[in-house]
């Protein structure tokens, strides 16, 4: 297995490259994420708030919204939805 551009690549058969199977229901950069950007990640995707999340983590909401954008940019996406 090969890092190509930071993501992980294989190589194939013939010698070409293929991008590694991500785990089932993890994106693309998932694997950068850092245990607690997974457990905020993992709220956000079920839809939780900032202020829920924070209570659900006991951590401030400010912590929160240090911990979206980080991972929104690990990630590649754009938005919450």
């Amino acid at each position: 297995m090969l890092r190509h551009g930071g993501e992980q690549v294989e190589q194939g058969e013939r010698g070409g490259r293929r991008r590694a199977r991500h785990k089932a229901g993890l994106p693309p950069g998932a694997d950068r994420l850092t245990p607690r950007e997974a457990e905020v990640w993992r709220l956000v995707a079920r839809g939780l708030s900032n202020t829920e999340i924070a209570a659900d983590l006991f951590v401030g909401e400010a912590t929160v919204k240090t911990h979206v954008p980080r991972i929104m940019a690990k990630l590649g996406a754009r938005d919450r939805i």
